[in-house]
């Protein structure tokens, strides 16, 4: 039995939509404060990838501030 149902996952798509660079256990917490569902993040993780959502991906550093001369 999936632990989302039709509710759970629109929820998920929200949260997704609305943070897209949150992270998976972020997602979770959210998730679970807004439908008493608790889910670890990497069960998040396979109903981001099934519902083709796409996480906004940052870079972790500035760029490089060199110049060629």
């Amino acid at each position: 039995m999936p632990k989302l149902d039709a509710d759970g996952r629109a929820a998920l798509r929200a949260l997704v939509e609305a943070a897209p660079d949150g992270t998976l256990d972020e997602w979770a917490t959210t998730l679970a404060e807004q439908t008493g569902v608790h889910l670890h993040g990497s069960t998040v993780w396979r109903y981001v990838r099934r519902a083709d959502l796409t996480r906004k991906k940052r870079h972790p550093g500035l760029p490089s501030n060199t110049v060629t001369t």
